[in-house]
């Protein structure tokens, strides 16, 4: 069998650039006296990363029901089942989220290739729409099956035999059930439509080894590079979507070989990338392109990868579940901090009656804007808070506060909710001594 080309073609690791998100908020304490001086500060707020926890797993090494032998891509399908690329096994698996084996696809009713070339070789690339299941063989070309397993057409290339594919592996479903397909060797995406006829092809001189692709609610098309060691983000030029435009060109949070795509209900893109640390590392971007969280690390633990390789997301909970191709594995991990996070930036000293300046910021990952207040408390006592309405993010701003607090020792925090309702994540409290 042709061997799996992400090592042999994973380049070197590259400079990790982090990307920061900073919004900034106004603050200050609830008593007579306050003045809103709003002085914008150049300086940016620490890096502000999304926390995902391991939540369970599923799978292990084998031939039977449930096991794997050689896990590449998996996906969600419109029924809420997770779908795995079974290579080794030469077959596509169906799941419950909680890991309760459904079905097998490719083995009672394989695709025929024609020339007496029956069945699955290497199953990579999967994509589900409402009527069929989508099948990319690395070997062969694109096969799709009806909603219960039955195999129902295939293509070896846009026109063959004087076109074919050439080593594809990944693929991406939009919400018209067109289909497109990361035509590896030959540098482009391949586009059917719902029937499985050929549409067109994405390319670019920016293409050089595409390995998955991924479609948002608008038709953006989103292509991981291996070789590249980027994400690619296509939009439509034409009413009919038959000519694509490069619009961005994505590195952020080091990427160094992406080999997965996925997307989730608010547009954030996930991707796995092998080439980040010892077994590779989950990397999530916002729509814009903003590193949104980062985790992975190599090991057999809960949590930890040996070859991670396939990202996919629950549409219904948004938990990412990552396939561990060597381990032979698929884990969850849910989503802990969804809003922003909150700085009092330092100690502070004042003298009863006296203006003091707090510095403080909230970096969040998506909205523009969020309501904040800070706090004053000693003990569990709340002893001042002032509550500043919407306000917009951006950087460290600072608030003048005449303090008419009794001598004594206190602590300052600032609070926030995101445009979304969620709460903050609270860092920390500062202490405020008065004299």
């Amino acid at each position: 069998m042709l061997q799996h080309p992400l090592r042999t073609l994973r380049p070197a690791f590259t400079t990790i650039r982090t990307v920061l998100v900073a919004l900034a908020l106004v603050l200050g304490v609830g008593a007579a006296g306050v003045s809103f001086a709003q002085p914008a500060a150049a300086a940016s707020l620490p890096s502000y990363l999304q926390t995902y926890q391991y939540a369970s797993q599923f799978g292990g090494p084998g031939t039977g029901n449930g096991q794997f032998d050689y896990l590449t891509q998996i996906t969600f399908g419109p029924n809420g089942h997770l779908y795995a690329a079974d290579t080794h096994n030469a077959r596509i698996q169906e799941f419950m989220t909680d890991g309760m084996f459904m079905d097998i696809i490719g083995v009672a009713s394989p695709p025929d290739w024609g020339g007496g070339h029956v069945g699955f070789d290497q199953p990579q690339g999967i994509a589900v729409s409402a009527d069929h299941v989508w099948a990319v063989d690395y070997s062969y070309g694109l096969a799709w099956f009806g909603p219960t397993g039955t195999w129902q057409g295939m293509s070896l290339g846009p026109n063959a035999p004087a076109d074919t594919f050439s080593l594809p592996q990944g693929a991406g479903v939009d919400s018209g059930g067109n289909v497109y397909v990361a035509d590896g060797s030959n540098a482009r995406v391949l586009k059917y439509d719902a029937s499985g006829a050929y549409v067109c092809q994405i390319t670019n001189t920016a293409l050089l080894n595409p390995v998955a692709v991924g479609v948002n609610a608008s038709g953006t098309v989103y292509v991981a590079d291996s070789i590249g060691s980027d994400i690619l983000r296509f939009a439509p030029t034409s009413p009919a979507a038959t000519a694509y435009t490069l619009t961005a060109t994505w590195s952020a949070g080091g990427l160094s070989s992406p080999s997965s795509i996925a997307l989730d209900a608010a547009g954030d893109v996930f991707t796995g990338d092998t080439g980040l640390g010892e077994a590779g590392q989950v990397v999530k971007l916002s729509p814009s392109g903003k590193l949104l969280a980062r985790w992975g690390s190599a090991g057999a633990g809960d949590g930890q990868f040996t070859y991670l390789l396939g990202v996919a997301v629950d549409p219904a909970t948004g938990d990412a579940y990552v396939g561990d191709r060597d381990a032979d594995r698929i884990q969850s991990f849910h989503l802990l901090d969804q809003g922003p996070k909150t700085y009092a930036s330092a100690n502070l000293v004042v003298k009863k009656g006296k203006a003091v300046t707090f510095k403080y910021g909230v970096a969040e990952d998506v909205s523009a804007k969020a309501s904040a207040w800070i706090r004053v408390t000693k003990g569990a006592a709340v002893k001042g808070t002032v509550n500043l309405g919407s306000v917009q993010c951006g950087s460290w701003l600072t608030k003048k506060w005449t303090c008419k607090l009794a001598k004594g020792s206190y602590r300052w925090s600032v609070y926030a909710t995101d445009q979304g309702g969620n709460p903050q994540v609270l860092v920390g409290s500062k202490a405020l001594t008065v004299k």
